[in-house]
C-alpha cells in the first residue's frame, strides 16, 4: 500500500514539473495530454487503491466463509460420529442386558433343587448311589464315602424326619464335591463335567426331599 502512494506521488510530481513543450518534445517520446491534471491522476490512484482494498476484502470474506463452512462440516461430522458411537454403545449395552437376563433365567431354571431328580438307576431304593465315571476319581473318595453312608442309612430310616446333623453333613459334602468338580473342570470333557455336576445337584435335591424310606423313589 505504501508503494501505491509513492507511485501516485511520483506521477503527480512529474505531471506538475514537465512543461507542455517538453512533454511534446522528441516526436511524442513523452506525450502527456494537457487534459491530464494532477487531481485526475490522484483520483485514479485512489480509485485503484480502493478497488484493490475491496478485492482484498472480498477475498478475506470469501476465505472466512469457506473456513466457517469447513468448521460446520467438521462439527457435523463429529456430532454424527458421536451419535453413532452412542447408538452402538446403547445397542451393545442392550444386548449385554438381554444376555444377562437370559443367563439369569437359565441359571434360575437349572439351579432350583426341585428341577433335578435322580432316577432309580442313579439312586437305588436301598440307598446305593451309582456314581458317574467322572466322580469315581480318587480326589472324590472321601466325599463319596460320606454320602454313600448317609444315603444308605436314610434308605432304612424309620423316623418321621431325617436328623439335622446328617442333613448338614450331607450339604457340606455336596458343596465340597461341587467345588472340587469345578476346580478340575479342565481335566474333563464338557459333557463329562455337565453330567457329573447335574448328578451331584440331583443328590442335593434328593437329600432335601427325603422324609422317609419311600422318598428315595424318584419322582415322588
Amino acid at each position: 500500500m505504501k508503494t501505491s502512494f509513492t507511485l501516485v506521488a511520483l506521477l503527480i510530481w512529474a505531471a506538475g514539473s514537465v512543461s507542455p513543450a517538453a512533454a511534446q518534445y522528441g516526436s511524442g517520446f513523452y506525450a502527456m495530454p494537457e487534459t491530464y491534471s494532477s487531481a485526475t491522476l490522484y483520483e485514479s490512484g485512489l480509485r485503484g487503491e480502493a478497488a484493490f482494498i475491496d478485492s482484498i476484502g472480498r477475498f478475506l470474506e470469501s476465505d472466512a466463509l469457506a473456513a466457517r463452512e469447513n468448521l460446520t462440516t467438521q462439527e457435523q461430522y463429529v456430532a454424527g460420529r458421536q451419535m453413532r458411537i452412542a447408538v452402538n454403545r446403547e445397542a451393545r449395552q442392550a444386548a449385554a442386558a438381554r444376555e444377562r437376563a437370559q443367563l439369569a433365567a437359565y441359571r434360575e431354571r437349572i439351579g432350583k433343587p426341585a428341577s433335578i431328580r435322580l432316577s432309580p438307576e442313579q439312586l437305588s431304593l436301598n440307598g446305593t448311589i451309582h456314581w458317574p465315571t467322572a466322580l469315581l476319581d480318587s480326589r472324590y473318595d472321601e466325599v463319596r464315602t460320606r454320602l454313600d453312608k448317609h444315603f444308605a442309612k436314610w434308605a432304612t430310616w424309620t423316623g418321621d424326619r431325617l436328623d439335622a446333623a446328617s442333613q448338614v453333613e450331607v450339604d457340606a459334602a455336596i458343596k465340597a464335591m461341587l467345588s472340587t468338580l469345578d476346580d478340575h473342570a479342565q481335566t474333563l470333557s464338557a459333557t463329562e463335567w455337565a453330567v457329573a455336576r447335574r448328578f451331584v445337584k440331583g443328590l442335593r435335591t434328593e437329600a432335601h426331599t427325603l422324609e422317609g424310606t419311600t422318598a428315595l423313589v424318584a419322582g415322588q
